[in-house]
């Protein structure tokens, strides 16, 4: 599943209510498998462009204060897409196996 409910915690973060979310988080099932792809700001904006830099590095501090909470979590950089397919891809199939 795309996005989860982490990217809602997100939609809401204000920078405050940190134990509102972690409350919100704790409540939440855990996935199998949870991974951010971990793209900065400036690289967000330059391959799409839809929203600010600003509005964008906002939402990458907020995911990497949320998603650490999360049981499991892997953060694979995407840089380049080849070598962050290849990551995601043995990462799913190791927690197959598992």
């Amino acid at each position: 599943m795309d996005r989860y409910f982490y990217d809602t915690l997100v939609d809401v973060a204000d920078g405050r209510h940190w134990a509102v979310l972690r409350l919100l988080q704790w409540l939440t099932p855990t996935p199998d498998l949870a991974v951010l792809l971990d793209v900065g700001p400036e690289e967000s904006y330059a391959r799409k462009r839809d929203y600010p830099v600003e509005y964008l590095r906002s939402r990458w501090l907020a995911y990497h204060t949320v998603f650490p909470w999360v049981r499991g979590a892997l953060v694979i950089k995407n840089d380049d897409l080849h070598t962050a397919q290849q990551a995601v891809a043995q990462l799913v199939g190791e927690r197959l196996a598992a």
